[in-house]
């Protein structure tokens, strides 16, 4: 039964009480109702309470004629007016307590969806959700960064807005595809290349259809370049196992074969004895070179030749004793 508005209550029920005004005013109950028509929840409160309270005051009437008399007309109409008033309060106090409950459900629902806005803008990894056809249903901060785009400038737009200043083949394959998938992607901006992990979920319908997509955007950048960090040491590790090996022992050996030259004194002239020295100087100094090599443990290079980088034994050094 759809609810009824006051005025509609007020047509059904002279249709069954014409004299309604006369009966109303003959109460304080018509005054009552007058009082709380801005307040509904006191009105139904009231309608309900009066229809109980006549109901009893009406107990000892028979309905049924005891010795040839009749129920006045007057308290049939009455109670059928109540009757009506009564059901249709009820009706308004249900859908009423119903409204209030729904209100109270958004609300539940307005909060979570915020809360959960915020999870997602805190997120460390960009979140890029997508309808069926390719439209941007949500981003959060760490992907509108990640494409140099606003959120409330995106939202609703084609997928292409988010890809607006570069847009990679495989971003475009990504946004489309109707599989799951995991790649990475590289790219290019103005700091400096950018190395993303991309993971594809699909939001599927009942029937199996995709109805949206998911896509999950993660830095590792630093992670890569760590790799690459960690392969450059591995290959100067090995280099500096070599320079011990091929490197420090024939250098012991001359070495040694320079200071017993050096050790015969008178016999050898200045000249001879300035070179010796110069010699075992220059491999004392190898030998305090491959030493360091032995210390790097993080990789720092310079280019000393544009485009062919060296290792900077001395700021390898530097940036371990700082740390």
């Amino acid at each position: 039964m759809a609810t009824k508005s006051l005025q509609e209550w007020e047509e059904e029920l002279r249709k069954v009480v014409p004299n309604l005004g006369d009966l109303l005013n003959h109460y304080d109950f018509g005054i009552r109702v007058l009082q709380h028509l801005d307040d509904p929840q006191k009105l139904l409160q009231l309608l309900l309470e009066e229809y109980e309270r006549q109901l009893e005051a009406l107990g000892n009437v028979p309905l049924v004629p005891e010795e040839g008399e009749e129920v006045l007309e007057e308290e049939k109409k009455r109670l059928k007016a109540l009757v009506m008033f009564a059901t249709y309060a009820a009706e308004a106090k249900y859908q009423a307590e119903l409204n209030e409950q729904r209100m109270k459900q958004n609300e539940e629902l307005k909060r979570l969806n915020a809360r959960l806005h915020k999870v997602l803008d805190t997120a460390p990894v960009g979140i890029l959700v997508l309808t069926g056809d390719g439209g941007v249903e949500n981003i959060n901060r760490t992907a509108a960064e990640l494409f140099g785009c606003k959120p409330e400038e995106v939202h609703g737009k084609p997928y292409q807005a988010v890809l607006s200043g570069f847009s990679p083949q495989e971003f475009s394959e990504l946004f489309t595809s109707d599989e799951e998938q995991r790649r990475e992607v590289t790219v290019h901006k103005e700091n400096g290349p950018v190395v993303l992990l991309v993971t594809l979920g699909l939001l599927r319908g009942e029937g199996g259809e995709v109805e949206g997509r998911v896509v999950v955007l993660t830095d590792i950048t630093l992670q890569r370049q760590l790799e690459q960090d960690r392969v450059r040491l591995e290959a100067v590790t090995q280099t500096v196992r070599a320079l011990n090996h091929e490197i420090n022992n024939p250098l012991a050996i001359i070495s040694g074969k320079v200071q017993l030259l050096l050790m015969k004194g008178e016999e050898l002239s200045e000249d001879v004895r300035r070179d010796l020295e110069s010699v075992e100087q220059a491999a004392r100094r190898i030998g305090n070179v491959v030493n360091k090599l032995t210390r790097v443990t993080k990789v720092v290079t310079t280019q000393l030749i544009k485009g062919l980088p060296m290792l900077d034994v001395e700021r390898c050094l530097a940036q371990e004793d700082a740390e």
